[in-house]
């Protein structure tokens, strides 16, 4: 049976943030997004769904921004079945590049084109990109074995989301990182660190 088909909303929610994402907000038209959406190019059949491509714009942001909710939730709660250490790390670590790849048209338009629209850009900064870092930066504290202040928590939690983001963008601007890393190298890397950062933690004084 054939999945059913998205609701027109969500098409050209969906056909607009792809597009953003590929050509820039300036180089995609109204019929573009019409056309992408299956509906009819340059007919403004998108105006009985959105103002205006500014407000097609702001709801996509809000829409990928929802969808971190997961990730974060993830790193509040502990698994709910007891799992080795690195195996839990590697999870985190492989989730947050996931959700990089998820959200890649978000991540592109973060680049290109947000700083043009303060609201989004504030949207993107407050509840995806600073919520992830205190999530994570709570998710060090939890696993901490001595008191783990704010501020330190906050800059390892920096050093993890900042490998992870820099490999992502590398990767998707040139197709692969420069340097031939993977993916599971980079995460291996990460893991070591978190690992190598508990244990200097467990031998302090």
């Amino acid at each position: 049976m054939a999945a059913p088909t998205p609701p027109t909303r969500d098409r050209v929610v969906d056909a607009a943030m792809r597009l953003f994402g590929e050509r820039g907000y300036a180089a995609t038209s109204i019929a573009d997004i019409e056309s992408a959406a299956g509906l009819s190019p340059g007919s403004g059949s998108l105006y009985r769904h959105f103002a205006s491509k500014e407000a097609l714009l702001m709801e996509g942001v809000r829409r990928r921004v929802s969808e971190g909710a997961a990730l974060r939730a993830a790193l509040q709660n502990p698994p709910i079945e007891p799992v080795e250490p690195r195996v839990e790390y590697e999870a985190v670590v492989r989730a947050g590049l996931d959700r990089l790849d998820q959200d890649k048209d978000l991540s592109r338009m973060i680049n290109k084109d947000l700083r043009q629209f303060p609201a989004a850009l504030d949207l993107v900064r407050d509840d995806e990109i600073g919520a992830v870092h205190r999530a994570v930066a709570s998710w060090l504290q939890a696993r901490a074995p001595r008191p783990l202040d704010d501020r330190r928590a906050q800059a390892l939690a920096t050093a993890m989301v900042g490998a992870a983001a820099n490999f992502w963008l590398l990767g998707d601007i040139f197709d692969e990182h420069p340097a031939g890393v993977t993916a599971d190298e980079l995460v291996d890397a990460i893991v070591s660190l978190i690992e190598a950062w508990l244990a200097g933690q467990t031998t302090l004084p």
